[in-house]
């Protein structure tokens, strides 16, 4: 599968969202909790590293002060996606993970969502913005980056192990 690296050097206005919809950082985000998440929006689009990681290690990772894990959610606390925005190195802002679950596609969120998380990387002091995709990823995925002023840095080919189970169906045909 062919990886995209992309970088943005520009902040986005913080965006406005839609009456009742908001964003909280969830500190040291419960590692069932979070792996619910991150299963819900990336199972189908082959997000596995986490997923097997022993919990141990995944605790230590979502831990960090520096990492900031944002949920987006509706009027009645329900989850409609995230992001995990690591600041680590604070001039040049990491967006690890990013996405909606399958509830609140179409809606006009991911847009929204994606220019909070650009404009929280930058009110935090980061000269800059990295994420990456593949093609694994949600179509738009790609498209919403190169929308909200990501450029392109280079693509890689790379070959994951990914265990069987759990790839998403689309894939498990051409992986036997």
């Amino acid at each position: 599968m062919d990886v995209t690296f992309l970088v943005a050097a520009h902040s986005r206005p913080w965006p406005f969202l839609p009456d009742g919809i908001s964003i909280r950082r969830v500190h040291n985000p419960d590692i069932t909790f979070y792996r619910h998440l991150y299963e819900g929006v990336g199972a189908e689009y082959c997000w596995w590293m986490r997923r097997v990681m022993p919990d141990d290690r995944l605790a230590a990772i979502l831990s960090k002060d520096t990492l900031h894990v944002m949920l987006l959610q509706n009027e009645a606390g329900e989850s409609l996606g995230f992001y995990e925005l690591d600041l680590e190195d604070s001039r040049d802002a990491h967006l690890a993970y990013f996405g909606l679950l399958p509830s609140a596609l179409g809606k006009g969120l991911g847009g929204k969502l994606l220019d909070c998380a650009i404009a929280h990387a930058f009110s935090s002091g980061a000269a800059c913005v990295r994420v990456n995709t593949c093609t694994q990823d949600h179509p738009r995925a790609l498209p919403n980056y190169l929308r909200a002023g990501f450029e392109i840095t280079h693509v890689e080919h790379e070959c994951w192990n990914v265990p069987f189970e759990l790839l998403p169906e689309r894939l498990r045909d051409s992986a036997s």
